[in-house]
């Protein structure tokens, strides 16, 4: 069960009920201990980012925790750096990318400690996370 509080209506797909593209891709940002498959989250980044509407992501950011706009940047910064220098984040303190437990990595520039992901999100895109 899915737990993640969306700003935006679902989108509907045959009928159901869904959740659209800018809510899944926040909820990657609140709650990245949910994921279970980063490998499949990184394919298919690039087409939530392509479906997704600049002023729904900020719709579904916004009045939420600053750490969710850093991990929401750290996260698509590769693959849309543009999107994240519109929406304005600014790195803080530091902010956890998953559990506080030994760290895979920590990225400089937006301050992240990533306790939760394969490979660094700047790597997206170069041909790594399968």
């Amino acid at each position: 069960m899915v737990r993640h509080e969306a700003r935006l209506a679902p989108a509907r797909i045959t009928g159901l009920p869904v959740h659209s593209a800018p809510t899944i891709l926040v909820h990657l940002a609140v709650k990245p201990t949910d994921v279970r498959s980063w490998g499949a989250v990184f394919e298919s980044l690039p087409g939530l980012l392509d479906a997704s509407e600049e002023a729904d992501i900020k719709h579904e950011l916004e009045g939420r925790a600053h750490a969710a706009h850093v991990r929401f940047a750290y996260l698509v910064s590769a693959v849309a750096p543009d999107l994240v220098e519109r929406l304005g984040v600014l790195p803080g303190g530091k902010v956890w990318f998953g559990p506080r437990r030994t760290l895979r990595r920590h990225d400089a520039r937006w301050n992240v400690a990533d306790t939760v992901l394969p490979i660094s999100p700047a790597d997206i895109g170069h041909g790594r996370p399968k």
